[in-house]
Order: structure tokens, then C-alpha cells, then sequence
């Protein structure tokens, strides 16, 4: 209702001639644009994470002394086949994201000998490597941007993005969702062309609305491709 009432605000000083002569066909206008807004799919709802869902949670066990987000800092240290030069310094998103100290658990790589210098740089030990090998794919739920991810909850399941195909199975059920608002949204506006969110040129709306439905058809066949090269 929120959007409805930031409407009625709009145009509570301006209505138009006809729906101030007509109170039957401006009740019925807002009755439809309330049904054709009830149509609009939730993202995150459908997919079953927030937007802020949490990047870690510390729960997993990883068997060293480290949590999953400090092992995502040493597998950034051995993404370099040289090592990572001393003055480097740590991405901001360590901080941001993961709440980190880079340079406090850095100090803890080094006492436990999981980082050595050398000619300057931090190179991995061999158990480090041994670490992050076994730990790799925590950069990939790390970098992956399409959904939220979460480093404790994701890593067992990940087997090489294979936990990604319930999500793109929801996103298909969200883009024919929004398919199907979209088309009703079009319905809608070419029903009442005078509508107030539609100053614009109605026929230049309509056309961008069109086009978002090709994109989540596009979208739509990635997804379906994504499912089957995973599921392979």
C-alpha cells in the first residue's frame, strides 16, 4: 500500500476531469492497480535469503584454529603464484563484509607458520597450501554475486557450484513470476493511459516494459543452461 498512497499523494491536487466525474472508474482504476501490484514477485522472498543475509556465521568447524572467513584471507594471500607482496594491502571488503582484522589474523598466519616471507612477499607454507586447497572453493561462494551466499552454510554443499542450482531453479520461478507482472503491468497502462506515474510517453514505457520481459526470457534460458552444465 505504500506506493498506492505515495500515488494518491501525487495526485490528490491535480486529479484529472474524468476521475473527478467518474468516482465509479477511479475506484475501479485503483482497484486494479492494487491487483496488477500484488502480482509484482519478491526476489529474495522466493529465493529464501534476505539481501542481507549473512556472509558467515562461524559455525563450521573447520579443524584448524581458524574460521571460515580468516581461511578466505589465506586463500587470498595464495591466489598469487609469487605470493602477495608485504605491502599489499588487505581488500576492504575483509573489513566490510566479513568483519575482519586483516592484519591481526595475518599476524596469526605468520605465528602458526601458515605465512613465510619471502624477497619481500607472504608466500603459503606447505600446510597453508595444503589449507586453501582444501578450503578453495570458499572463494568462489565468496565471489559469487547472483545470490547471497554464506561461507559456513554453502561450503558443504557447494561441490563445485552445485549448490547453486536450487537458487537458479527459484530464479526461473521468479522471472516467469515477473513475466506474468509485467504483461499485466502493460494491460494495465494501456487501460488507462492517463495514469499518474505514466507522464512519460506511454508507448516508450511500454516498449521498456517489453523489453524486461526479453531479458528475464534471456535470463530464464542462462539459468536452465547454468542448471545443466551443474548438473552434468
Amino acid at each position: 500500500m505504500g506506493l498506492l498512497n505515495k500515488i494518491l499523494r501525487m495526485i490528490n491536487s491535480s486529479k484529472s476531469i474524468s476521475y473527478q466525474q467518474d468516482d465509479n472508474l477511479s475506484n475501479q482504476m485503483w482497484q486494479e492497480f492494487e491487483k496488477v501490484e500484488k502480482l509484482r514477485p519478491d526476489f529474495y522472498k522466493i529465493i529464501g535469503r534476505s539481501v542481507d543475509y549473512p556472509k558467515y556465521t562461524d559455525r563450521y568447524k573447520t579443524n584448524t584454529d581458524f574460521t571460515m572467513r580468516e581461511l578466505l584471507l589465506l586463500i587470498w594471500y595464495g591466489r598469487t603464484k609469487k605470493g602477495r607482496s608485504i605491502d599489499t594491502p588487505i581488500p576492504k571488503y575483509f573489513f566490510y563484509d566479513y568483519n575482519l582484522n586483516g592484519n591481526t589474523v595475518t599476524q596469526k598466519f605468520i605465528t602458526q607458520n601458515l605465512l613465510v616471507k619471502h624477497n619481500d612477499r607472504y608466500v603459503l607454507s606447505d600446510e597453508a597450501k595444503r589449507i586453501a586447497t582444501f578450503y578453495s572453493e570458499l572463494w568462489k561462494i565468496h565471489t559469487t554475486k547472483e545470490f547471497p551466499t554464506c561461507l559456513d552454510e554453502d561450503f558443504e554443499a557447494w561441490k563445485h557450484g552445485k549448490a547453486l542450482i536450487p537458487f537458479y531453479k527459484k530464479e526461473i520461478i521468479y522471472l516467469k513470476k515477473d513475466i506474468i507482472y509485467i504483461q499485466a503491468d502493460i494491460k494495465f497502462s494501456q487501460k488507462y493511459p492517463d495514469f499518474p506515474s505514466y507522464k512519460q510517453d506511454l508507448n516508450q514505457i511500454i516498449t521498456f516494459k517489453k523489453e524486461e520481459i526479453e531479458r528475464d526470457k534471456k535470463r530464464i534460458v542462462v539459468c536452465q543452461d547454468r542448471i545443466k552444465a551443474l548438473s552434468d
